[in-house]
């Protein structure tokens, strides 16, 4: 969390009007996957540079720990994005938007209203409805149910192992307690990665998707498949 607010706050500090160029951070300094594709990309780093202005608007006034909060969040689902433009894109507009809603009076300009990123197919409403299609794909939802591999409390039994539902319908099991859903609650943000398909599947059986998943609120991720079986059964 410290690392998150003293990255955004550096980005604050070198925060520039819009018709600037870059983002609100130092390029030279970018070292993470979404910092470099948001330094490579116009559109993305003018959306930084709306989203650091953004902040300090709301930061100055009545609801500076939600905007700490949305501002957590927005840069968690960010990093989860690696270098997927499509992704951050989306997370910028909804950091964005959560901060206006909070009294911040930035707009989004009118392409990124459009909800897609130009010159990508990426949409951030069917990032945010739908799983993952593609490896290094990732969608936004929020955890829809936390229990075992055969009861609705994961702790129930401690050979039951753990499984998480998504509210865009995706799952994830493992035989073990994954200690990230020990942390995680109903209705937290996530961000989902898809990182594994399978391979030489049966017809129809497309079981086996390996997902990482990071929890926007405790920042904790895992990374397990959405079956206990492969597909074939194996």
């Amino acid at each position: 969390m410290r690392l998150l607010l003293l990255l955004l706050a550096a980005s604050v500090l070198c925060a520039s009007p819009a018709v600037a160029a870059g983002p609100s951070f130092p390029c030279s300094k970018a070292t993470q996957p979404d910092e470099i594709a948001i330094c490579a990309d116009d559109h993305l780093s003018q959306l930084d540079r709306l989203a650091a202005l953004a902040f300090t608007e709301v930061k100055r006034g009545s609801n500076k720990a939600k905007a700490l909060k949305a501002a957590r969040y927005g840069m968690t689902a960010r990093s989860a994005c690696q270098d997927d433009k499509g992704c951050i894109f989306s997370a910028q507009v909804e950091l964005i938007k959560s901060l206006q809603d909070l009294g911040a009076t930035v707009t989004l300009p009118d392409w990124a209203e459009s909800g897609i990123l130009p010159g990508s197919d990426s949409s951030a409403s069917e990032e945010a409805d739908g799983l993952p299609t593609e490896v290094g794909q990732c969608a936004n939802t929020t955890i829809k149910r936390i229990g075992s591999r055969f009861a609705d409390d994961i702790n129930a039994n401690p050979d039951d192992g753990s499984a998480v539902q998504f509210a865009n319908d995706g799952w994830q099991i493992s035989y073990d307690k994954e200690p990230g859903l020990l942390h995680a609650e109903v209705g937290d943000p996530v961000m989902m990665c898809l990182v594994e398909l399978p391979k030489d599947c049966p017809p129809g059986d497309d079981r086996g998707k390996v997902y990482t998943t990071t929890d926007l609120r405790t920042e904790e991720s895992w990374t397990l498949p959405d079956s206990q079986h492969t597909c074939g059964g194996a």
